[in-house]
């Protein structure tokens, strides 16, 4: 399950970064910057087994 888990993000973060993204202004490409970041933090916490408060307290 986690090799599924760990196949299946890696190849949706790859898509969405190759896949070619309309022209957006600086403001709104930040927010998708920022938005794909801190996914990749919350899945990275979830795969090492972070705990909640350690999340919290990092914040």
């Amino acid at each position: 399950m986690e090799t599924f888990r760990l196949l299946f993000f890696t190849t949706l973060w790859t898509a969405i970064w190759a896949a070619p993204l309309p022209k957006l202004s600086p403001l709104s490409f930040q927010w998708v910057l920022d938005v794909t970041v801190a996914i990749g933090i919350v899945w990275f916490a979830s795969i090492a087994n972070i705990s909640c408060h350690w999340r919290l307290a990092t914040l």
